[in-house]
């Protein structure tokens, strides 16, 4: 009878200690947890590597947990910012998804690729213009008038922006000849040239203009005018009639137009 007391006893003894091994590891589990939360930052990422040029599916994000340390300045924290996008480049399996994935590295724009199609780009000098600059913006249309001769020498001219400074020669960094932004006219004093873009039939009839030392008008056209797509059109006026000579004689005579 002892040895059955005894043997109950060990036997419950056992069931304690067991179940104090298995709280003791769900604390420690429990802690665990508690200190990764923590630490770490909850983040969706790749379930496996995905391709470059293909959408992201939904199947392809998943939700995982990374150090704060090697968090992303750039993370994306929306699936919905994620799937149906094209990543720019492979995503390994279970890195987290940024911004960097879906575009590629900064495209340095030049002069050139503000042309618009069919046009080549022009400087006209504009010293003593009364036009105003400061209320041009990038894609105006101008006409360019000869003012000695009357003749039109360019056409449905885009204007880009402008230049301030000499026109003797090239600059240093530190206020120079090219110094306006393309898009709207500088506002600022200074300004010697427009930067335009012509139709290339116009490019030597404008650059002769201005080798002849001609003064220059720039007809502008209104938006409304741009947009309707039917565009005025100027030239110079032709006389109803002229005056014939003939000795003594003088006789009007009337023109067809």
């Amino acid at each position: 009878m002892l040895y059955k007391v005894r043997h109950q006893t060990g036997q419950i003894s056992i069931w304690y200690l067991a179940l104090f091994a298995v709280a003791l590891l769900i604390v420690a589990i429990l802690a665990i947890r508690q200190v990764r939360r923590a630490t770490t930052t909850q983040v969706w990422a790749a379930r496996q590597e995905l391709p470059s040029g293909a959408p992201v599916q939904a199947e392809d994000v998943v939700q995982t947990r990374i150090s704060d340390d090697e968090m992303p300045a750039d993370l994306i924290g929306e699936p919905s910012q994620i799937v149906g996008r094209v990543p720019m480049r492979v995503v390994p399996e279970g890195k987290p998804f940024t911004v960097q994935d879906f575009s590629g590295p900064a495209r340095t724009m030049w002069l050139a690729d503000e042309l618009p199609p069919g046009r080549v780009l022009s400087t006209v000098g504009v010293s003593g213009a009364t036009i105003p600059t400061q209320q041009l913006r990038n894609g105006d249309r101008l006409d360019i008038v000869a003012g000695d001769t009357g003749d039109l020498v360019a056409r449905d001219a885009w204007f880009l922006g402008t230049l301030r400074g000499s026109v003797s020669g090239p600059k240093d960094r530190q206020g120079g000849l090219i110094d306006a932004a393309l898009g709207r006219g500088s506002s600022g004093p200074g300004v010697v040239a427009f930067v335009i873009a012509l139709r290339p039939a116009d490019a030597v009839p404008l650059a002769q203009a201005q080798a002849s030392g001609s003064s220059l008008l720039f007809v502008l056209h209104g938006s409304e005018e741009v947009r309707s797509g039917r565009r005025l059109s100027i030239s110079k006026s032709t006389p109803d009639e002229v005056e014939v000579i003939s000795g003594k004689n003088r006789e009007k005579v009337g023109v067809k137009q």
